[in-house]
């Protein structure tokens, strides 16, 4: 047998977090780290790994088992390092195995040795939290409460780190069946979209109406396009109010500002230039096209709202969509238009806030996309050929064309993403490690080859998805921004994970249903 490999415990964490977990435990098995008793890292991810695993499960012998195994390595870490993050984990996943006694004393050395060494923690945040976890594994809600507020006064705007806090806060309370509303200091602020496009007649009118909504809303980050009129005087009160902005554009910055803002005159130009500024990031759908048409406003605008429940997902917080539109805007209108993005929305059954603002000019005019040409959501997926058929019929009906075998991979695309991420998982539940899943949402075009019967469909969102493909390790599912993003339009987002960089395009995990 090789001697224990500690040097690969990065690429297995990373398996894991794929959603990969089967196969993040061969990888451990294959290092020889199953039998490590010695090295409190090892023993830590084998931990996480169990934790994963008991995830994955329903609530019941099998998952309590888990999650007791979980414990014990985390505690055996701890007893070998003292550090207070092996130590919290070990406390709470005893508590969450119905073993409180055991969850008690370990939160007791935890506070043991914070008061020993409080510069362990890694910042002040940290340190505080860790102690109001012990604390109120301890049954001492009040002064946990008070760590609590300390945490957040020492890191009052770590917002991913509040995210991670609460989500372990809230399964312990309802471990012990306890309220959970003083954990409101902890809750981010809310993430929006926002959309107008039209210039308003009544620009003062519909900017105070965005101001009063944000003084009695919390919205913390917006996600939107930045078109003259509406768009720009949303995005302006909401800079102005300290919110952090992202404009999700369809093509790049030049582009979009000749074809949406410069037409318009006045000074939208100039505030268009100062919100490119001012935002903390600018995305550009399609950069290659030189003018947005209605598949790219249209895959734009899914960006935008998916990437706002993304970030509310990530931050345990809540999304709402602001839009300003003409009351006579009834119907869905154009796709990627704001009252097709009001109807997209609203059938996920998240929260609304429209804003009446009378168009100041006629209905947005869109160019039209290339004969042939649709948004799809494709899937490559590696089997072995005596699998294909397995695939097929974890597949299911909700294909928009009969998947096709590559020679190496089926090819499948899907009319929405969510169906896509739907027959994703299908897959991995059918052939577990035997199938690996690449996907990427975006333009295909269909179109008569000489000599081939029938169209071929090419695309960016095909190439994507096979560039993908074989960075996603066995039993995983790997999809681009824009197929993770309008995947959390679902009324049930799936849970997703940065894995990584391709080509310069975030790559997704699709984790495991809970």
């Amino acid at each position: 047998m090789p001697p224990p490999d500690s040097a690969s415990l990065p690429r297995i964490l990373a398996t894991a977090r794929a959603g990969a977990v089967g196969e993040a435990w061969r990888l451990f098995r294959a290092a020889g780290l199953e039998g490590e008793l010695a090295d409190p890292a090892t023993l830590a991810v084998k931990g996480r790994l169990l934790k994963a695993q008991a995830g994955a499960l329903a609530e019941g012998a099998g998952r309590t088992a888990l999650l007791a195994q979980a414990a014990e390595a985390y505690g055996a870490a701890g007893a070998l390092s003292g550090a207070s993050y092996h130590l919290i984990n070990a406390a709470t996943l005893w508590r969450l195995a119905d073993q409180a006694e055991a969850g008690r004393a370990c939160a007791e050395r935890v506070l043991d040795g914070l008061a020993r060494h409080p510069e362990e923690a890694e910042t002040p945040y940290w340190r505080e939290a860790t102690r109001a976890e012990a604390l109120l594994l301890l049954g001492r809600r009040d002064a946990a409460a008070r760590a609590l507020a300390d945490a957040v006064a020492g890191g009052p705007r770590a917002w991913e780190d509040h995210a991670v806090t609460l989500r372990q806060f809230r399964l312990i309370c309802a471990a012990e069946g306890a309220p959970t509303a003083w954990l409101e200091v902890l809750t981010p602020p809310r993430a929006a979209h926002f959309a107008g496009r039209m210039p308003p007649i009544d620009e003062a009118a519909l900017r105070g109406r965005v101001e009063a909504l944000l003084a009695e809303t919390r919205i913390g980050f917006a996600f939107g396009a930045a078109a003259a009129g509406a768009d720009i005087v949303i995005a302006e009160a909401m800079a102005d109010a300290g919110v952090e902005l992202t404009l999700v554009l369809p093509v790049d910055a030049v582009a979009f500002r000749r074809a949406s803002v410069a037409g318009a005159g006045g000074d939208w130009p100039a505030r268009f230039d100062a919100l490119i500024e001012r935002a903390v990031a600018v995305q550009a759908v399609e950069p290659e096209l030189a003018a947005p048409d209605q598949l790219s406003m249209s895959l734009a605008s899914e960006i935008a709202m998916g990437e706002a429940v993304r970030r509310a997902m990530a931050l345990e917080t809540d999304a709402v969509q602001v839009l300003a539109l003409d009351p006579a805007d009834a119907a869905p209108g154009i796709a990627g238009g704001t009252a097709w993005a009001r109807a997209r929305w609203a059938a996920s059954g998240r929260a609304q806030v429209l804003l009446p603002a009378v168009r100041a000019s006629g209905a947005d005019a869109v160019a039209q996309a290339p004969a042939g040409t649709r948004l799809a959501a494709v899937l490559a997926v590696a089997v072995a050929p005596q699998d294909t058929a397995a695939a097929v019929r974890a597949l299911g009906a909700d294909a928009a064309s009969p998947p096709v075998w590559t020679g190496h991979a089926l090819r499948v695309a899907f009319d929405h993403p969510d169906a896509a991420a739907g027959a994703a998982q299908r897959l991995r539940a059918a052939l577990g490690e035997a199938v690996r899943i690449g996907g990427a949402y975006g333009r295909l075009s269909a179109q008569p080859v000489e000599g081939v019967a029938g169209a071929v469909e090419s695309g960016p969102a095909l190439d994507l998805a096979f560039a993908i493909l074989p960075g996603a390790p066995p039993g995983a599912a790997h999809l681009d921004a824009a197929m993770a993003a309008a995947a959390c339009l679902s009324a049930t987002p799936p849970r997703l994970e940065l894995a990584g960089e391709i080509g310069g395009t975030e790559v997704f995990a699709l984790g495991l249903p809970s």
